[in-house]
């Protein structure tokens, strides 16, 4: 029973159409938004920024983009390429977010379109718990062909030994987005970890952050931020969402 559990959760969103997604969903919730939902968003890219920050990488690839509002916030020093599966956001991308230094473009699953050895650092934020997970080495084998030697990829996910499925079942009722049916695989640090290292990836470190902060946006922004840096400080294992970092081996 267990097993035929298992693969009817891989297999629920098989025929999921992303592009039913709102054009630009994700990126009006952080930037027209207030509330919880936006200061979720805002948090979770600000910890991968602090992280870029310290690689300074001069190419960098953020594998299923969306509306490119990751991207957008990087600085012009970075030259930035988004990939994703559905056409309307990379369209919504480019024309919101397009610039000499940043670019969208389409891709097929686990199928990127650039040479061995392209980027310096490799980012992708919630996307592999909408894929199998035999999807999800196909990407990171992918991913790690496009990344020069020691070069990094960060990750992030939900953290399902959290409060997240609670958060997901009430996000999933309360707004347009039904994570239940979109997150079909679900990751713990050690699971992840070891996807990674099966991938060839080495020096892998998983942490979790994003606990409580983004809920105090509410009562005061100010007090939200308070509270992440306190997060970042002291929980590196309650957080809902899962943070990882590996580097390419390169031949």
């Amino acid at each position: 029973m267990k097993n035929k559990n298992k693969n009817k959760n891989k297999n629920k969103n098989k025929n999921y159409d992303y592009d039913s997604i709102d054009t630009g969903y994700y990126d009006h919730i952080l930037n027209n938004s207030s509330g919880a939902q936006s200061k979720w968003h805002e948090l979770k890219f600000k910890k991968i920024y602090m992280m870029i920050n310290e690689e300074r990488p001069k190419e960098l690839l953020d594998v299923a983009c969306g509306p490119g509002t990751f991207l957008s916030k990087l600085p012009d020093s970075i030259n930035c390429y988004g990939v994703d599966i559905a056409q309307k956001q990379i369209d919504f991308a480019s024309q919101k977010y397009g610039k000499k230094n940043v670019k969208f473009v389409k891709c097929k699953d686990a199928e990127l379109p650039f040479n061995n050895d392209s980027f310096d650092l490799v980012t992708s934020v919630e996307f592999i718990e909408h894929i199998s997970e035999d999807s999800c080495k196909k990407n990171l084998l992918e991913i790690s062909r496009c990344l020069k030697k020691n070069g990094k990829l960060i990750i992030t996910t939900p953290n399902y030994r959290s409060i997240w499925p609670f958060l997901e079942l009430i996000v999933s009722r309360v707004t347009k987005e039904n994570y239940l049916e979109q997150h079909i695989t679900h990751y713990n640090r050690n699971r992840l970890e070891k996807m990674m290292l099966e991938c060839g990836f080495i020096n892998v470190k998983v942490e979790s952050y994003l606990f409580l902060s983004p809920f105090f946006a509410y009562l005061n922004n100010d007090l939200s931020n308070w509270l992440f840096k306190l997060e970042n400080k002291f929980i590196k294992r309650w957080g809902n969402l899962l943070i990882a970092q590996g580097e390419a081996v390169g031949e």
